[in-house]
């Protein structure tokens, strides 16, 4: 049986002209229906598309779905918020982030990566 688990990620920035901080926040799915969510939030320097904890993120929500289900065979991920110009950058940095936090969960677990795209 294949167990998904659904993230959504998104970051939310100040108004023109002010630096505060951007916020950052991750919203997933913790049960094997998809039906019932937690969400994740931090806060990074002003502007900043790329979500820096994203692999910290990863790691909590595989964790806390593992812990009510079988880990997921499946992760999708949703993004909102970034530009078209910003499209390539923020896949390369986030994609990454993901898979090292799968690595690193899957590794930890002497589990054997399938399918890891």
């Amino acid at each position: 049986m294949n167990f998904a688990l659904f993230v959504g990620a998104d970051v939310g920035h100040p108004g023109p002209g002010e630096q505060k901080p951007s916020i950052t926040s991750l919203a997933f799915s913790y049960n094997k229906n998809a039906t019932q969510y937690v969400a994740l939030t931090s806060i990074q320097p002003p502007r900043m598309e790329i979500i820096q904890d994203l692999k910290r993120f990863v790691t909590r929500a595989i964790e806390m779905y593992a812990r009510r289900n079988p880990p997921p065979t499946r992760l999708f991920f949703f993004r909102d918020g970034v530009s078209e110009g910003e499209y390539q950058q923020v896949a390369q940095q986030e994609i990454k982030a993901i898979t090292d936090a799968i690595d690193k969960l899957w590794l930890n677990a002497n589990m054997k990566l399938r399918n890891r795209y």
